[in-house]
C-alpha cells in the first residue's frame, strides 16, 4: 500500500491521538494560544506607538518620532523571527505523536534548540523558491505583453516612446487595468514550475528533525531522493484535506472583517481600532476551536505518511 494512502494515514493518526489522550489537544491549544497572544501583544503595542507618534509634532519631535517608528518596525518584524521556529516545534511534536512517543511542552521548543540548522533550511528553500519565482515572473511578463489584456500597457509604452509626458494618474490607471490579468498570468506560469519542487522537498523539515545531527542539505537531499514516485500521492492527500484548508481560510478571513466593513462603507458606533481588536478576538476564538478540534488529526496524518515512507523505503532497500 502507498505510504500516503489517505485511509491508511488517517486511521493511524486517529489511533495515535486516541492513545495520547486529551493531552495532545492541550498541547496544540498552547501552541496556537501562544501565537495569538504574541500577535495581540504586538498589535496593542503597535497601536499605542502609533497613537504616541501622532501626538508628537514639530521639528523638535523628529528624533522621538524616528525612535518610536524604529521600535514599531522592529516589533512588527519580531513576529517573523519567532513564529517560524515555534511552528517547527509543532511539526516535531506531531512527529512524536505519530510514533506514540511521549510528547510534552518541551517539544514545542525544538525549533529554537536547533535554530541554526532550521534557519539554514529556511534560507535554502527561500533561495530556491525565489529563483523559481524570478524565472516565472520573467516568463509570464514576456507572455503577457503578447496577450490582448496587455493593450493598455503597450499603448502607454508607445506613448512614452513617442515623447509624451507620463503622468502619475495615467500610470496608476493602466496598472489597475492590467494588475489582475498580469497576476493570473504569473500564477499560471508559476504554479506548474514551483509545484514539483514543493512536493520534492515537502518532507525536508521532517528529515531534519528526525535526527540530531541531520543538516539542512542532508534533509533536502533525502526528501528529494525519497519522494520520487510519491509526490502525486502526497498531492492527492492534500486534496483529501481540502475541507480543513477551506476552514483555515474561512477563519483567517474573520481577521480581515474590519477591512471588509470599511470597504463596504459600514461605520460601527465606536472607533475603528475597537473594531479591529474585536475582529481579532473573534478570529482568535475561531482559530483556537479549529486547531484544538482538528489540527492534530491533519498534521499527525502527514507525519504518519512520512513514517510509512521511511519504513517502506527501508524495507525495499
Amino acid at each position: 500500500m502507498h505510504p500516503f494512502d489517505s485511509k491508511l494515514v488517517k486511521t493511524a493518526a486517529r489511533n495515535s491521538l486516541e492513545k495520547a489522550g486529551a493531552k495532545h489537544k492541550n498541547l496544540v491549544t498552547l501552541h496556537t494560544g501562544a501565537i495569538l497572544l504574541l500577535t495581540f501583544a504586538l498589535m496593542l503595542m503597535d497601536f499605542l506607538l502609533e497613537q504616541k507618534i501622532s501626538t508628537i509634532g514639530g521639528l523638535g519631535g523628529i528624533g522621538t518620532r524616528s525612535t518610536l517608528a524604529t521600535i514599531q518596525a522592529v516589533l512588527r518584524l519580531s513576529q517573523l523571527a519567532v513564529v517560524p521556529f515555534w511552528q517547527v516545534g509543532y511539526t516535531y511534536l506531531t512527529l512524536r505523536l505519530s510514533r506514540e512517543e511521549s510528547a510534552g511542552i518541551g517539544d514545542l521548543f525544538e525549533g529554537f534548540r536547533r535554530w541554526g540548522a532550521v534557519l539554514r533550511l529556511f534560507l535554502l528553500q527561500a533561495a530556491l523558491y525565489f529563483g523559481i519565482t524570478f524565472v516565472s515572473i520573467n516568463i509570464s511578463s514576456s507572455i503577457f505583453v503578447m496577450l490582448p489584456w496587455a493593450q493598455p500597457l503597450n499603448e502607454l509604452s508607445l506613448s512614452i516612446a513617442a515623447g509624451n509626458e507620463l503622468t502619475t494618474e495615467a500610470l496608476m490607471a493602466v496598472m489597475q487595468q492590467v494588475a489582475l490579468p498580469l497576476t493570473l498570468t504569473t500564477l499560471v506560469v508559476l504554479l506548474p514550475l514551483i509545484a514539483p519542487f514543493y512536493y520534492r522537498y515537502r518532507m525536508s523539515l521532517l528529515f531534519l528533525l528526525d535526527g540530531e545531527q541531520n543538516s539542512a542539505l542532508f534533509a533536502m537531499r533525502e526528501s528529494q531522493a525519497w519522494m520520487k514516485g510519491h509526490r502525486i500521492a502526497l498531492f492527492k492527500l492534500d486534496l483529501r484535506f481540502w475541507w480543513y484548508y477551506a476552514l483555515e481560510l474561512l477563519v483567517g478571513a474573520v481577521s480581515f472583517l474590519d477591512l471588509g466593513l470599511a470597504a463596504l462603507g459600514i461605520q460601527l458606533p465606536w472607533p475603528s481600532a475597537v473594531t479591529t481588536f474585536v475582529c481579532f478576538g473573534l478570529y482568535a476564538a475561531a482559530q483556537l476551536l479549529l486547531h484544538r478540534s482538528l489540527k492534530n488529526y491533519v498534521y499527525v496524518a502527514y507525519a504518519q505518511g512520512y513514517n510509512n515512507l521511511i519504513a517502506q523505503e527501508e524495507d525495499t532497500n
